[in-house]
């Protein structure tokens, strides 16, 4: 458990010899709940940069869409996680989604949809979506518009968090 994981996050399994050690570990990652996260998402962003770029991965496009997604949904999760009192157990934090939309611009007050670069985020979400879950190849220029829709979309959600402080 780290300080980069985000709130509730990676205490998942039970194992009756180390119970104690894992609910102190919980413990302490609560204690982590309310401090602001490493931004860890920048480097997803700098691993999908640099999968497009080097010719030494297979299915380097492919994992630099899906990348620059978890890149999002990381920065939506710690922006939204602590400002919101429950959330659902498999919340997802694709903003792609209506109900997470509301979600995010409710604890935001953001309108995201009304930014820039959101014509372009629908198509990227919806290519993560269709690598992950049917294989879809990725072209070297669908990933860099991955890559570059998903760090407009982070630098617009840092300057909200920005905003929420």
């Amino acid at each position: 458990m780290t300080e980069e994981m985000p709130p509730g996050r990676g205490i998942g399994f039970w194992d009756h010899q180390h119970r104690p050690q894992r609910l102190a570990a919980a413990d302490a990652s609560m204690m982590f709940f309310r401090m602001p996260p490493s931004p860890y998402y920048r480097d997803l962003l700098g691993l999908a940069s640099t999968l497009i770029s080097e010719a030494k991965h297979q299915f380097r496009y492919e994992l630099a869409a899906i990348l620059a997604q978890m890149a999002c949904e990381v920065l939506v999760e710690q922006t939204v996680a602590s400002r919101v009192k429950s959330l659902k157990p498999r919340q997802t934090f694709n903003l792609h989604a209506k109900e997470t939309r509301k979600l995010y611009k409710s604890a935001t007050a953001d309108d995201i949809e009304q930014a820039h670069f959101w014509p372009q985020y629908g198509p990227h979400a919806i290519r993560r979506h269709e690598v992950v879950h049917r294989g879809r190849r990725v072209s070297p220029a669908e990933a860099q518009e991955s890559l570059t829709v998903a760090t407009q979309f982070v630098a617009h959600v840092e300057k909200v968090r920005q905003g929420l402080r």
